[in-house]
């Protein structure tokens, strides 16, 4: 058997890091307790397994501009709340007895640490691992009904949405934070959504 040429050695070895890193997160967030701590496991878990991946790669953050921030933003917002709203809105519910700090740690997780984990992940390390092994078309497929099939529940939307920010990072060299702008502009409607309905229903009741 003939060695791997260089490139897509490079490519296997993003591949397989990917993987990797998919993995490390669920395992040490499942050794944490529920609650509060358990939420903090996970968003320093998050934080910590992102950073290894900018390492690995030698990758350096790139900033938008405030101007193109702000589109990115109300493009992903502006997406999620047609799709939200089609859909009939969001059944969810707000404990009463959950303080306000700790629906803040959920809001920053959902908003900010999990696009840019899951940007970092699925269309960067993935991605172009995949690309160089299978071309750009069959990557950004796999891309998106392997991110599909994560977000149990929420399939239709998560294949669509990989789809998109997959396109846009091959296609139209979108960066990681742009991407991640987007996607967490995305999370955001329906987490405000819930607050909103909950603060406008009796509390504890099903919305």
């Amino acid at each position: 058997m003939e060695p791997l040429q260089p490139k897509r050695r490079q490519a296997l070895l993003k591949v397989l890091s990917a993987l990797f890193f998919s993995i490390v997160p669920s395992i040490v967030i499942s050794w944490s307790e529920t609650g509060v701590m358990r939420q903090v496991v996970s968003m320093l878990t998050l934080l910590a397994v992102t950073a290894m991946m900018f390492i690995l790669e030698k990758e350096k953050l790139e900033f938008p501009q405030a101007g193109r921030a702000l589109k990115l933003f109300a493009s992903g917002a502006l997406a999620s709340f047609v799709y939200v709203a089609a859909s009939g809105g969001i059944v969810g519910s707000v404990d009463e007895n959950v303080p306000g700090w700790f629906i803040g740690l959920v809001f920053v997780d959902t908003v900010a640490l999990i696009p840019f984990y899951e940007e970092k992940l699925v269309r960067g390390l993935l991605l172009r691992g995949l690309a160089r092994l299978t071309g750009n078309i069959s990557a950004v497929a796999i891309t998106a009904v392997l991110f599909a099939l994560v977000h149990k529940g929420n399939e239709a939307s998560a294949f669509a949405g990989g789809l998109a920010l997959a396109w846009l990072a091959i296609y139209k060299n979108c960066g990681v934070v742009d991407r991640s702008i987007i996607h967490g502009a995305w999370n955001m409607v329906p987490v405000v959504w819930i607050i909103i309905s909950a603060a406008s229903s009796s509390p504890g009741q099903a919305i």
